[in-house]
């Protein structure tokens, strides 16, 4: 079980927890370490929440952002939901969640 805590200027943004693909990252009490791990992201189960960082106008057209774009369209949804810098907006596709940041 893992627990993963991103915060913003005024808190806590997100979290995120019981990652399947917790190869990636742990954490402890004391605090939150990272460690890369090479691999393809998209490999994970299909329940395994994704969370990225896009831009403001939400065009995603380059690099990581464009396959995301391609893997789980949904631009006009995060357009409706009005995120603003700082803002998490966030997809549903089946049983998991994918969070632009």
């Amino acid at each position: 079980t893992l627990l993963i805590k991103l915060y913003g200027t005024y808190g806590i943004v997100l979290e995120i927890s019981d990652i399947e693909c917790g190869r990636m990252a742990y954490a402890k009490e004391s605090g939150f370490h990272f460690r890369e791990i090479k691999g393809n992201l998209f490999s994970c189960e299909k329940d395994t929440s994704l969370a990225h960082c896009i831009s403001a106008d939400v065009h995603m057209g380059k690099g990581i952002a464009a396959t995301f774009k391609k893997m789980f369209g949904g631009v006009d949804e995060l357009r409706r939901q009005g995120g603003k810098p700082g803002d998490v907006s966030m997809l549903q596709r089946d049983e998991r969640f994918i969070y632009y940041l």
